[in-house]
């Protein structure tokens, strides 16, 4: 006979000797500051940026992943790129990302915003736990498909 015991802290199993087999938690459900969109640690994501001649924010696109407590890396990785894509993450809020000018050379708490078509990377070492929000920007507003991914490791 197999029971369920659940608690705020523990989910198991009950097996018949009595003890807990722990189960993988379900991830925490993100609530994520508008414009921004909830993606999983691990997800590959693949969109594009479309060109534009608005200014920004227009020529970026906003994501949001959450990372447990006790993780001890994440790297970030945006690539497939045809035109000059950056990456800029912050912890907390949209705000740590958005709608900061980037021709005014603005520091954000990581970016990854070499010049050209190579892939950008962003690692925090034993990150706090919480939301990251992420921005991919197309400095001069020309398009491009790109893949996006945040591992923890």
């Amino acid at each position: 006979m197999r029971s369920v015991i659940a608690s705020h802290a523990v989910v198991g199993v009950l097996l018949g000797l009595g003890s807990i087999v722990p189960r993988e938690p379900a991830p925490i459900a993100a609530d994520c500051d508008s414009p921004a969109v909830e993606i999983q640690l691990g997800q590959d994501v693949r969109s594009a940026i479309r060109a534009t001649t608005r200014p920004y924010p227009a020529t970026a696109t906003y994501y949001c992943v959450v990372v447990p407590a006790g993780t001890r890396r994440v790297t970030m990785t945006l690539g497939g790129m045809t035109t000059d894509l950056d990456l800029y993450v912050g912890h907390g809020s949209i705000r740590t990302v958005q709608g900061v000018d980037l021709s005014a050379g603005q520091n954000y708490q990581w970016k990854s915003n070499d010049f050209g078509t190579g892939d950008e990377r962003v690692v925090i070492e034993r990150p706090q736990a919480g939301t990251y929000y992420i921005e991919i920007a197309s400095y001069e507003g020309a398009g491009s498909n790109f893949t996006f991914r945040a591992i923890a490791g």
